[in-house]
């Protein structure tokens, strides 16, 4: 999926201080969620021209029970059919009563 991701592409993830700058940064970013029995599922998106957004869920693996983290991501395109930019905004963890 690196391949995506354009030499330039900042990639911002919320629960992160610091953005992931150019595609060795982000490789190694994304090799940490590499992990079995984690899975990335699609709820909703939009489609346009150089960007997109999507709503996404993760499901854990610990079983049909098991609270699951929910966020959104923005895709924005260099103009040349690659990624250059990322945001991924995860749903706060602590819901109010």
């Amino acid at each position: 999926s690196i391949r995506f991701f354009s030499d330039e592409i900042c990639y911002e993830d919320l629960n992160y201080e610091l953005p992931f700058v150019g595609r060795d940064s982000v490789r190694s970013f994304l090799d940490e969620f590499n992990v079995p029995g984690l899975t990335f599922n699609l709820l909703r998106w939009s489609d346009g021209a150089d960007s997109c957004v999507f709503c996404w869920e993760v499901d854990l693996g610990m079983g049909e029970d098991a609270d699951r983290v929910q966020g959104i991501s923005f895709y924005g395109g260099d103009g040349k059919g690659g990624i250059q930019y990322v945001r991924d905004i995860p749903a706060p963890t602590a819901k109010p009563p």
